[in-house]
């Protein structure tokens, strides 16, 4: 391939502002460990902590089953409850405290007793009423999971907490139209305490639905399409991300699927090419999910970002094993317990751990979009996320949405909580679409000690702040704060920085030029870039018509969807170098490239490379006439600046009025 001078520059400062680009595009590498055995020819893993402890269940000499924890060295026979013959280990947790099973009638569970094991001791958790009793999983705080029998007869998911035993209920009684129940079960729980299974929807129904359990209720997490198939949830995350998997009627066939807070349906998994089932079993807080593909056999699998491997062909050295089949948890290391044959045949468990390496930077994202009846903001944070998620190594867990937040504390706690996170060298992304404002000229509303109040005291030092306008609270989002945020901790100087604003006046937050006697600029930061929608004190425009509850996109927002997304082939790449990884420089220069396409008209300015002698100002030419509502406009009819910012800086009507309500204590 040919480089010409354009395209040398682009990959010269691609790799020197962000070397490694946004994602991790090569195919990952394990390192494989079998573990022991407890005597006999047979062991089965459940689950793995963070310190890449296994726990399980083994074969001892006289064939019966012993649940089992492995340290990294050693294999511990757990034991079992007072006269019971076999046990099960399903969770562990980071104090090394296992959950499971222990039952008393050889190669049945019928009279399965649930079992807490710490310090050397198995302790019964009780039961609902009548045995069979389960324990699935088990978080740090020691609160575990599982289904019991109740005294009525019926199977229900529990949880257990403080030596005492609760009924969850089923989806019946939530959705109570529908009629009885006949059970559930619990089968994931995660560090805030939601928990995950199935349930019956009525009586007489053999197949169940996918729950969600937090804050005292279980909620269906639906079936495929919103039909009237099966589901079954498996585990669960930090993010309340679920995995488990459905088929489309009952007794149909099963594929793998992910619920991410906030969807309304549950979304399919890929199986491997020419399988046509799939199970997904866990997930880590990284978005990474394990499970097992089936076809002719079966295999162990990894779903990363848009991608499903097959771990068989992920190992550095398989020579101790023959085919892995099943994968049944991952810690956020990305260590894997997975189980298969040997060389010999003899089913055993293995631990995947990462080919050990430098730690790789990391993307992470804090996507803020406020909408109303003139523009959707929230429309165009959730495109950008959309897009964002198409790159192979863009882990859904590090994206935080953010839509229609009313406080400036909102955003705060949501920027602090990704910024425990990072790590030096890894790359944070805010991006802003809705409202924005100055006090340039001394108008009300402004800035007192950077909070946006309603005040007529005169007081006005800090003139020529911009501010992202959150819509009703007393603190919006000015450049001091947002500065704050991205230099509070110490580790930010060498986090790499992108700042993404569609809002009005939002290319002030580079600094003004004379009127702002602050310090709080985003050009006062090290590695850090900004691409605002328009230069200081400007507009940014917006596709819509001036009709209430129709507002449409952000026509910045629009151009940058579509030159992320690298499904899109009729506008600009930013993936310029073809590495499937984006940097600062390459979303850059691909809205660069595109503005200056000269048939399209105004949108605005992108401001803010700080790496260059002087800010470069770009007058965007761009990009067409577009609303997502299907509404026709004339392509030649004037795009508009965003009608509610312009009102804030005219008449002060909206916030003036809200915020003279809030401090004077009415409504």
């Amino acid at each position: 391939m040919k480089i010409n001078a354009r395209m040398l520059t682009l990959v010269i400062l691609a790799g020197l502002f962000f070397p490694h680009g946004l994602s991790l595009a090569g195919m990952p590498k394990y390192d494989v460990t079998e573990i022991g055995i407890l005597g006999g020819d047979f062991s089965g893993g459940s689950g793995i902590n963070s310190l890449g402890h296994i726990v399980g269940f083994s074969r001892i000499e006289n064939g019966q089953y012993h649940a089992f924890i492995w340290n990294g060295t050693s294999i511990l026979d757990l034991g079992l409850l007072p006269d019971k013959q076999e046990s099960r280990g399903n969770a562990i947790n980071d104090l090394g405290q296992a959950a499971g099973k222990s039952w008393g009638i050889a190669g049945s569970a019928g009279d399965a007793r649930a079992f807490l094991w710490q310090g050397g001791m198995m302790t019964d958790l009780g039961s609902l009423g009548a045995e069979p009793v389960g324990a699935t999983d088990i978080n740090n705080s020691g609160q575990i999971v599982g289904l019991s029998q109740t005294s009525a007869g019926e199977t229900h998911a529990f949880i257990w907490e403080n030596e005492v035993m609760s009924d969850l209920g089923t989806l019946g009684d939530t959705l109570g139209t529908l009629g009885d129940t006949t059970w559930s079960a619990a089968t994931g729980i995660n560090s805030l305490g939601h928990v995950v299974g199935f349930s019956t929807v009525k009586k007489g129904d053999f197949g169940s639905r996918a729950f969600l359990w937090r804050e005292g209720a279980m909620t269906h997490l639906g079936t495929w399409g919103g039909g009237n198939g099966s589901s079954s949830a498996s585990d669960i995350n930090d993010w309340d991300e679920v995995v488990g998997h459905y088929s489309e009627h009952h007794g149909g066939v099963n594929h793998a699927f992910v619920w991410r807070n906030g969807n309304e349906t549950i979304q399919e998994l890929s199986a491997l090419p020419n399988d046509y089932r799939s199970f997904a079993c866990a997930i880590n807080n990284q978005g990474e999910i394990v499970g097992q593909s089936k076809g002719s056999d079966s295999r162990a699998v990894l779903w990363s970002g848009d991608q499903v491997w097959d771990l068989n062909t992920l190992l550095s050295d398989s020579s101790c094993v023959s085919n892995l089949h099943m994968a049944s948890d991952i810690n956020d290391r990305g260590q894997i317990v997975a189980n298969g044959f040997n060389t010999e045949g003899k089913q055993r468990t293995f631990l995947l751990t990462p080919v050990s390496e430098p730690p790789r930077p990391q993307f992470y994202a804090v996507l803020v979009g406020t909408g109303d009846f003139w523009s959707r903001g929230d429309k165009d944070a959730e495109a950008i996320q959309r897009a964002l998620l198409k790159y192979p190594g863009v882990k859904s867990g590090n994206i935080r949405l953010l839509l229609n937040p009313t406080e400036f504390r909102d955003v705060e706690k949501t920027v602090r909580e990704v910024v425990q996170q990072l790590r030096p060298g890894d790359q944070f992304l805010f991006y802003f679409s809705g409202h924005g404002y100055n006090n340039d000229d001394n108008s009300e509303p402004h800035i007192v000690n950077s909070e946006c109040v309603f005040d007529k005291t005169g007081d006005y030092s800090n003139t020529g702040d911009e501010v992202l306008f959150l819509g009703g609270a007393l603190t919006d989002v000015s450049d001091d704060l947002l500065t704050s945020l991205l230099s509070e901790d110490p580790k930010m100087t060498d986090v790499h920085k992108i700042v993404i604003l569609d809002s009005c006046m939002s290319g002030g937050f580079w600094g003004t030029e004379g009127n702002d006697s602050d310090t709080g600029d985003l050009d006062k930061l090290q590695n850090i870039g900004l691409l605002a929608a328009c230069g200081e004190g400007e507009f940014c425009y917006t596709f819509s018509p001036f009709i209430p509850f129709v507002g449409g996109r952000g026509k910045f927002s629009w151009v940058l969807e579509k030159i992320l997304d690298p499904e899109t082939s009729d506008f600009a790449c930013a993936d310029k170098n073809g590495d499937e990884a984006l940097s600062f420089d390459e979303i850059r220069l691909a809205l660069e490239e595109q503005y200056t396409v000269e048939e399209l008209g105004s949108a605005g300015v992108i401001k803010g490379f700080p790496w260059l002698e002087e800010p470069i100002e770009v007058e965007v030419d761009s990009l067409g006439f577009y609303s997502d509502y299907g509404i026709d406009f004339d392509p030649g009819s004037p795009i508009v600046p965003e009608p509610t910012t312009l009102a804030i800086l005219i008449f002060g009507v909206i916030p003036l009025i809200r915020r003279k309500r809030r401090l004077s204590g009415v409504g």
